[in-house]
């Protein structure tokens, strides 16, 4: 689908003919659950869904990744911050209202798409809605961001994606950001040799923490380096999503 945004007063950058996919009153139906998140001195109120991840509370992964973010992200100047893989809309929108910019959310799921543009609606927040994750398929929907890149990648990664996919994730995260942009991303425990594997291979300033159950990883890109940003673009597309290929024989049955 076509990117898309939404927010409570029109922007340039808004279609609002377009609104039709990820409506935020679609969203209604599926939240069981109201929640508070304080983050950067403002409080956040977020719906849960019993649909997609964390419907009971704010995931303890995602609160310690936006810790790490105050902590060392907190000062510097943000201007563009995406969410990869947002679900309900968690670290968007807390960055959103801390740094006061739309959030660019990306998700496979039309549903988590929809319940971030109903946060956002409840928080008085812009945000611009893309149906894509992982592959270059997010690569290209990026290019409606800001021309050098974001600032600020947020990615709590899914961890039953499977390793080649995983690793395409980080790669394309990291392909998105600017010069001198912060990739912050999150783990469950078992993940962290490969992840910090990962990151180690990519150019770039690399910190990390080890916390009870995960780990948080903050990629710093070089400063005019857009080696990463060519390499994902060069990459087969979906080539990490596809398990096997070849022929397969059904007995007894004629298949074309």
């Amino acid at each position: 689908p076509r990117p898309l945004s939404t927010s409570n007063a029109p922007t340039d950058h808004q279609h609002p003919a377009r609104l039709t996919a990820y409506q935020p009153a679609a969203a209604a139906p599926f939240l069981h659950k109201q929640v508070r998140l304080r983050f950067g001195g403002r409080s956040l109120q977020l719906g849960l869904s019993q649909s997609l991840f964390s419907s009971h509370d704010v995931d303890v992964g995602s609160a310690a990744l936006l810790a790490s973010v105050a902590d060392r992200v907190g000062a510097r100047h943000v201007a563009s911050v995406a969410d990869v893989g947002c679900g309900v809309g968690t670290l968007g929108l807390a960055a959103a209202a801390r740094w006061g910019c739309p959030a660019h959310m990306f998700d496979r799921d039309a549903l988590a798409l929809s319940v971030s543009a109903a946060n956002a609606n409840a928080n008085s927040l812009a945000v611009h809605l893309h149906g894509a994750l992982g592959s270059r398929s997010v690569v290209a929907t990026a290019a409606i961001g800001p021309s050098s890149g974001y600032d600020l990648v947020l990615c709590n990664l899914p961890a039953k994606a499977g390793a080649p996919v995983r690793g395409a994730i980080i790669h394309d995260c990291a392909s998105m950001l600017a010069p001198g942009g912060v990739l912050a991303l999150v783990v469950v425990a078992p993940l962290h040799g490969e992840t910090e594997a990962t990151l180690a291979a990519m150019r770039g300033e690399l910190w990390q923490r080890r916390e009870p159950g995960h780990a948080i990883f903050h990629h710093r890109a070089d400063v005019g380096d857009d080696r990463d940003r060519d390499a994902a673009e060069q990459r087969e597309p979906f080539a990490a999503y596809v398990r096997a290929d070849g022929t397969r024989t059904l007995p007894g049955a004629s298949v074309p």
